[in-house]
């Protein structure tokens, strides 16, 4: 899937999550790894909490790319995925300014599965194109 590159000046697209993630993997289990996304992350942080930290030195992260560069890293210093992987996107508004790909090595498998999806109750927004 990609999204983002081509889309013509002064125009922008509105994707609400649960079409912008319609590659989603439905997993209705528990996840044994989760990483977060947030308008208010930073992709120098690890992504396992799902706000920031009372000193702001660890939380989500800022971006579905690092989210997704994560679990390549994941899968690769395991040897691929030993375990369900969650993205949960925070509620407010992403704006993507280049391509997201997706290929075959962003696949789970069906014991163990990769999901993207909404935090609990609120809506995240992906917008591209230019403002």
């Amino acid at each position: 899937m990609t999204m983002g590159k081509t889309t013509p000046p002064g125009m922008r697209w509105r994707l609400p999550l649960p079409c912008a993630l319609a590659l989603t993997l439905a997993h209705t289990g528990h996840a044994a790894q989760e990483f977060y996304v947030s308008p208010k992350g930073n992709d120098a942080w690890s992504g396992k909490l799902p706000a920031p930290n009372g000193r702001k030195t660890d939380g989500p992260f800022a971006s579905i790319v690092k989210a997704r560069d994560a679990i390549r890293e994941l899968k690769s210093k395991q040897g691929g995925l030993k375990e369900a992987v969650t993205v949960q996107l925070r509620g407010g508004i992403y704006y993507v300014p280049q391509t997201i790909t997706f290929t075959p090595q962003d696949s789970g498998t069906k014991e163990c599965p990769i999901s993207y999806r909404a935090f609990p109750r609120e809506k995240p927004e992906l917008v591209g194109g230019r403002r």
